[in-house]
């Protein structure tokens, strides 16, 4: 009988240390991660001589594409060698494509790169070639490159403006903006007034000024947004307060499962305690589940939490931005051997 009773005294009190320490390191993991060290990025290793004859072969290929005109084939193969190489000569041939393909600004980009190239001891001859050949190609292509400036009435609007899909910063909406031959599509909003798309087609070197007038509507409009993902605050705000009190509850309530399984150890030799003690028991082990429980309401809080301030939609439509502007709903769900934490946003 004694230990048909030490049996079952052990197995009820072991949940009551172990499960302290399991949700310490539950909440604990809720926290700031720490980079891997092999995720860091890591300085460019020195090509192979495998890459380099896989680069030279695909550089090729792009010239045998440019000589046919095939432009599009030309610059996936020059890209693919500068990939590998990173030097003057892969980016000269990726911005020679994307000039003959229209893509003035990345030609741009990659010609400053070859440029800018650093000039290495013994470098081949051809790394000095091709920064000269970029230098010369580079003066052309800046003077073809095109620039749109809209001017937007009224001026106290607080218009966005998008070209492309692309928002433009306020700080640069009365700015002339560099941008691509061909067409390109504008959008401008503002609380209050009604949204005005338009297209505009730009020649090479073209400084085109665009006016457009915003006409008050019979309803505010929602502003176009950014299409950034926005924190749902009330969310952050609940998980934040729910993470806090479980914490603290199952910090204290662990304690003193602890302290008291101390207590039983010592006036219990050899895990065999006395039958007037079993409503001690009963009561330690009562502690560590409302630890455990507070515990797991705790890593559901830093759950929200974490998915409020990552997770939340973006505030591109007027639907969007008015369930942001009431708040959000939360509610705890208990079932059958499950914990949920439900809202509606």
């Amino acid at each position: 009988m004694a230990s048909s009773a030490a049996d079952t005294l052990s197995r009820r009190r072991r949940p009551a240390c172990p499960s302290l320490w399991a949700a310490c390191l539950v909440v604990l993991g809720a926290g700031p991660l720490a980079l891997p060290r092999e995720a860091r990025a890591q300085p460019a290793a020195e090509p192979t001589p495998e890459d380099k004859e896989t680069a030279r072969e695909l550089m090729d290929q792009g010239h045998a594409h440019f000589k046919a005109n095939d432009f599009a084939g030309a610059l996936k193969a020059y890209l693919a060698a500068d990939r590998i190489m990173g030097v003057p000569t892969t980016a000269l041939g990726v911005a020679r494509a994307q000039e003959r393909l229209g893509h003035l600004l990345e030609a741009h980009d990659a010609l400053l790169r070859a440029q800018m190239f650093p000039v290495h001891p013994n470098e081949p001859l051809a790394f000095g070639r091709a920064r000269e050949r970029a230098a010369e190609l580079d003066k052309d292509v800046a003077a073809r490159i095109p620039s749109l400036q809209v001017k937007v009435a009224p001026p106290d609007a607080k218009a966005e403006l998008r070209v492309d899909g692309q928002l433009v910063p306020e700080a640069a909406l009365d700015l002339p903006r560099k941008l691509d031959p061909g067409e390109h599509e504008v959008r401008v909003g503002a609380v209050g007034f009604a949204t005005v798309e338009t297209k505009v087609s730009l020649k090479e070197g073209e400084q085109r000024s665009l006016d457009i007038g915003l006409v008050r509507g019979t309803a505010p409009d929602a502003p176009a947004g950014d299409g950034v993902l926005r924190p749902l605050w009330p969310l952050v705000l609940a998980g934040a307060g729910v993470a806090g009190a479980g914490l603290l509850i199952g910090t204290i309530t662990g304690g003193v499962s602890l302290a008291r399984a101390r207590a039983l150890a010592a006036d219990c030799p050899d895990d065999v305690c006395a039958p007037d003690r079993q409503p001690d028991i009963d009561r330690t082990i009562a502690l560590a589940n409302g630890a455990n429980a507070s515990f797991v309401f705790a890593g559901l809080g830093a759950a929200a939490a974490v998915v409020g301030l990552f997770v939340g939609p973006a505030a591109d439509t007027p639907d969007e931005t008015a369930r942001q502007a009431h708040g959000l709903e939360l509610r705890l769900e208990l079932g059958a051997g499950a914990l949920g934490l439900c809202g509606a946003f």
